[in-house]
């Protein structure tokens, strides 16, 4: 779920598996610890994924005014490297998020990480 806090006090939620690209091969799995009972799954984001459609969720939305607002997000990830009973490495992932303005023009980019959660409906809360 990204939720998103407007500077006058109020919400908009917007459900991530309604960001998902027309065509796209990602996926929406059921879960009652997610917003909704759904939350996306099978996209792997990586430096190029603006350019891929299997690689990233999108939305729009018109701010009311020039200024900052805050995106909260809530994700899982229980990706690990290596398949030993030992020293077996968490995998953090991350993400970049652009902001555009009504031309279309990328004003920011910047990217995100996010903790592994150790459990793919574990959702943990994260603030940008």
């Amino acid at each position: 779920m990204l939720e998103k806090a407007l500077t006058d006090g109020k919400a908009v939620v917007i459900e991530a598996e309604d960001c998902i690209p027309a065509g796209s091969a990602i996926q929406v799995k059921n879960s009652e610890g997610a917003s909704g009972g759904k939350y996306v799954v099978g996209y792997e984001g990586d430096v190029q994924a603006a350019s891929d459609k299997n690689k990233y969720l999108e939305f729009t939305y018109d701010a009311p005014a020039v200024g900052t607002y805050e995106l909260q997000v809530f994700q899982s990830n229980d990706d690990i490297c290596g398949s030993h009973s030992y020293n077996i490495k968490i995998i953090d992932k991350y993400a970049t998020v652009q902001v555009m303005n009504a031309q279309g023009k990328v004003t920011s980019a910047d990217r995100y990480f996010f903790i592994n959660t150790s459990s793919d409906d574990t959702f943990k809360e994260k603030n940008l």
